[in-house]
Protein backbone atom coordinates (compact mmCIF):
# COMPACT_ATOMS: atom_id res chain seq x y z
CA UNK A 1 0.00 0.00 0.00
CA UNK A 2 1.19 3.50 -1.22
CA UNK A 3 2.96 5.19 2.31
CA UNK A 4 1.62 8.52 1.88
CA UNK A 5 -1.91 6.50 2.63
CA UNK A 6 -0.95 5.81 5.69
CA UNK A 7 0.39 8.83 6.70
CA UNK A 8 -3.04 10.62 5.45
CA UNK A 9 -4.76 7.49 8.00
CA UNK A 10 -2.43 8.35 10.67
CA UNK A 11 -2.89 12.32 10.45
CA UNK A 12 -6.41 11.69 10.61
CA UNK A 13 -6.66 9.01 13.39
CA UNK A 14 -4.02 11.66 15.49
CA UNK A 15 -7.07 14.80 14.70
CA UNK A 16 -9.41 12.59 15.64
CA UNK A 17 -7.98 11.83 18.76
CA UNK A 18 -7.41 14.94 20.14
CA UNK A 19 -10.26 16.72 19.15
CA UNK A 20 -12.65 13.50 20.96
CA UNK A 21 -10.19 13.01 23.94
CA UNK A 22 -8.89 9.90 23.30
CA UNK A 23 -12.04 8.33 21.47
CA UNK A 24 -11.81 7.06 17.72
CA UNK A 25 -13.60 5.53 15.45
CA UNK A 26 -13.42 2.66 13.50
CA UNK A 27 -11.05 0.43 13.22
CA UNK A 28 -9.49 1.58 16.70
CA UNK A 29 -11.95 1.97 18.49
CA UNK A 30 -12.09 -0.88 21.21
CA UNK A 31 -8.14 -0.54 21.06
CA UNK A 32 -6.07 1.23 23.94
CA UNK A 33 -4.87 3.73 21.55
CA UNK A 34 -1.67 6.57 22.38
CA UNK A 35 -0.46 9.31 20.37
CA UNK A 36 3.41 8.15 20.62
CA UNK A 37 5.52 12.02 19.23
CA UNK A 38 9.26 11.19 18.68
CA UNK A 39 11.07 13.94 16.67
CA UNK A 40 11.97 12.69 13.21
CA UNK A 41 15.71 11.27 12.81
CA UNK A 42 16.02 13.29 9.91
CA UNK A 43 14.61 16.46 10.41
CA UNK A 44 14.16 16.34 13.76
CA UNK A 45 10.84 17.57 13.56
CA UNK A 46 7.85 16.02 15.79
CA UNK A 47 6.23 12.86 14.29
CA UNK A 48 2.65 11.89 16.10
CA UNK A 49 1.05 8.39 14.95
CA UNK A 50 -1.38 6.79 16.56
CA UNK A 51 -0.44 3.44 18.51
CA UNK A 52 -1.98 0.21 19.93
CA UNK A 53 -0.67 0.00 23.76
CA UNK A 54 -0.99 -2.46 26.60
CA UNK A 55 -0.74 -1.61 29.75
CA UNK A 56 2.35 -2.68 31.76
CA UNK A 57 2.80 -2.03 35.66
CA UNK A 58 6.01 0.13 34.25
CA UNK A 59 4.62 1.70 31.79
CA UNK A 60 2.85 0.88 28.46
CA UNK A 61 4.01 -1.24 25.86
CA UNK A 62 4.25 -0.44 22.06
CA UNK A 63 4.69 -3.27 19.21
CA UNK A 64 6.77 -2.21 16.22
CA UNK A 65 6.14 -4.79 13.52
CA UNK A 66 8.17 -5.16 10.98
CA UNK A 67 6.70 -4.75 7.17
CA UNK A 68 7.92 -6.63 4.12
CA UNK A 69 9.87 -4.61 2.03
CA UNK A 70 9.30 -2.04 4.08
CA UNK A 71 11.22 -2.37 7.38
CA UNK A 72 10.09 -0.89 10.80
CA UNK A 73 8.02 2.07 10.81
CA UNK A 74 9.63 5.69 11.23
CA UNK A 75 9.11 6.32 14.69
CA UNK A 76 10.60 3.17 16.02
CA UNK A 77 13.74 4.33 14.03
CA UNK A 78 13.28 7.75 15.47
CA UNK A 79 13.37 6.31 18.96
CA UNK A 80 16.37 4.29 18.67
CA UNK A 81 18.21 7.43 17.60
CA UNK A 82 16.18 9.77 20.23
CA UNK A 83 14.34 7.68 23.10
CA UNK A 84 12.52 11.05 24.46
CA UNK A 85 8.84 10.52 23.62
CA UNK A 86 5.77 12.14 24.36
CA UNK A 87 2.91 10.05 25.04
CA UNK A 88 -0.92 11.17 24.52
CA UNK A 89 -3.47 9.10 26.37
CA UNK A 90 -6.90 11.21 26.09
CA UNK A 91 -6.88 12.20 29.64
CA UNK A 92 -3.68 13.17 29.52
CA UNK A 93 0.45 13.72 27.77
CA UNK A 94 3.42 13.11 29.31
CA UNK A 95 7.14 12.53 28.33
CA UNK A 96 8.63 9.40 28.43
CA UNK A 97 11.90 7.41 27.50
CA UNK A 98 11.17 4.49 25.70
CA UNK A 99 13.35 1.10 26.42
CA UNK A 100 13.81 -1.66 23.78
CA UNK A 101 12.74 -4.64 25.69
CA UNK A 102 15.10 -7.35 24.89
CA UNK A 103 16.01 -11.07 26.50
CA UNK A 104 12.94 -12.78 28.63
CA UNK A 105 11.05 -9.82 28.86
CA UNK A 106 10.50 -9.16 25.46
CA UNK A 107 10.31 -12.97 24.69
CA UNK A 108 7.24 -12.63 27.52
CA UNK A 109 5.76 -9.98 26.05
CA UNK A 110 5.87 -11.34 22.90
CA UNK A 111 3.69 -14.55 23.69
CA UNK A 112 1.66 -12.33 25.66
CA UNK A 113 0.49 -10.39 22.73
CA UNK A 114 0.38 -13.38 20.69
CA UNK A 115 2.63 -11.91 18.30
CA UNK A 116 5.07 -15.66 18.55
CA UNK A 117 2.09 -17.63 17.07
CA UNK A 118 1.59 -15.35 14.67
CA UNK A 119 5.70 -15.85 13.54
CA UNK A 120 6.56 -12.50 14.05
CA UNK A 121 9.39 -12.68 16.30
CA UNK A 122 10.90 -9.53 14.64
CA UNK A 123 8.63 -7.52 16.08
CA UNK A 124 10.19 -4.75 18.56
CA UNK A 125 8.55 -3.97 21.70
CA UNK A 126 9.27 -1.08 23.45
CA UNK A 127 8.21 0.08 27.09
CA UNK A 128 7.09 3.89 27.28
CA UNK A 129 7.70 4.75 31.25
CA UNK A 130 5.14 6.02 33.16
CA UNK A 131 6.02 9.51 34.17
CA UNK A 132 7.30 10.82 37.48
CA UNK A 133 4.31 12.71 39.33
Amino acid sequence: MDPEFFDGFNSWIVYEFRANKGRVGRPFDSDDLVILTTRSAGSRRPRSVPVVSYPDGNGLIVAARERPGRGYPLWYLDLIIDPQVTVETGRRSYSAVAELLSGSIRTEWLVRLNLAAQADMSAALVRLGNPAD
